[in-house]
C-alpha cells in the first residue's frame, strides 16, 4: 500500500508574489511548507532580478520560473523590486509596470506540466487572477497587509466607526469604538485616517468601490499602499494626490 501511494500525483500549486521582500518571504515559507509536508508540487514565479533571492529562500525541490520584463520596460530602467525604488512614492507606477509580466505568466501557466491546479497570487497582481481564470486555473489572493488590516478595512466600510464616534455630540475625541471582531481593540477618532474619519458613508463607499481622489499630506507612505490594495480588492479607480508629489492612481477590474 505504501508503494501505491508513491504513484499518486500531487496537486501542482503555482505561487506568484509581488516583488517586495515583505510579500515574497511569506510565500516562500508557504512553498516550503507544501513541499515538506508532501502536499503539492510547487512552481514559484519570479523575475531574473529577484530569482537569486527567491532561490536562497526555497528548498531545492521548488521549481523557480523567471518571467523577464519586456525589452521596452527594461529600457526605461525599471526596478524589479520595491527595495530598488528611491522612495515609495513611485510605488503605484511600479505596480502598473509589473503588469508587463502578464503575457509571460499566461504562457507559463498554459505550458506547465503537470497542469497547475491552483495559483496563489499577490492581491497587488490583480491581473494574474484574471489570466489564470481565463485558463481555467483557480486562484486565491495573498494580502501582504495581513488579515487584521483586511478586517479593519471591512469594519470601516460596514460599521462607519467615525459616524458612531461622532453621533454622541461633544466628547467624540475621548470616545472609543469597540471593533466587533476584536472586542479588545478600541478605536478613537484619532486612530481613523482621512477620509474615513468623516461620518459620510457615501464618501467611504466611493473610495472602496467607485472612483475617488484622496488628498494626503507629504510622506504618508502607508496610505497609497493601502488604497491600492483597496482598489484592487474592490474594483474601480483610486487616485492619490500627495501635496508636492503629484497624482498616482491605480485601476482594477472586478
Amino acid at each position: 500500500m505504501a508503494a501505491a501511494g508513491h504513484d499518486v500525483q500531487l496537486p501542482h500549486v503555482a505561487i506568484f508574489p509581488f516583488m517586495a521582500r515583505g510579500h515574497t518571504v511569506p510565500m516562500t515559507h508557504l512553498a516550503c511548507l507544501l513541499r515538506r509536508r508532501g502536499l503539492a508540487t510547487v512552481t514559484f514565479f519570479s523575475t531574473p532580478g529577484n530569482a537569486p533571492f527567491v532561490r536562497g529562500q526555497l528548498d531545492d525541490d521548488v521549481a523557480v520560473v523567471e518571467l523577464p520584463f519586456p525589452d521596452h520596460v527594461v529600457a526605461r530602467g525599471a526596478a524589479e523590486c520595491v527595495e530598488a525604488l528611491d522612495s515609495l512614492f513611485p510605488l503605484p507606477a511600479f505596480v502598473e509596470a509589473v503588469s508587463a509580466l502578464r503575457p509571460g505568466l499566461e504562457v507559463s501557466l498554459a505550458a506547465a506540466r503537470p497542469r497547475v491546479g491552483l495559483l496563489v497570487a499577490d492581491a497587488f497582481l490583480h491581473w494574474a487572477h484574471a489570466s489564470a481564470a481565463a485558463l481555467g486555473v483557480p486562484t486565491v489572493a495573498f494580502l501582504g497587509g495581513n488579515m487584521f488590516a483586511t478586517i479593519m478595512r471591512d469594519v470601516i466600510l460596514r460599521d462607519n466607526p467615525a459616524a458612531a464616534l461622532l453621533s454622541g455630540g461633544g466628547g467624540a475625541e475621548a470616545a472609543t469604538f469597540a471593533v466587533p471582531e476584536f472586542p479588545h481593540v478600541h478605536l478613537t477618532l484619532a486612530d481613523i485616517p482621512v477620509p474615513f474619519n468623516r461620518p459620510s458613508p457615501e464618501a467611504i463607499k466611493r473610495v472602496f468601490s467607485g472612483s475617488a481622489t484622496i488628498h494626503l499630506h507629504p510622506n504618508p507612505w502607508l496610505d497609497p499602499v493601502s488604497l491600492m490594495v483597496m482598489a484592487m480588492a474592490w474594483g474601480g479607480t483610486v487616485g492619490v494626490e500627495i501635496e508636492g508629489k503629484g497624482d498616482h492612481s491605480t485601476e482594477a477590474a472586478r
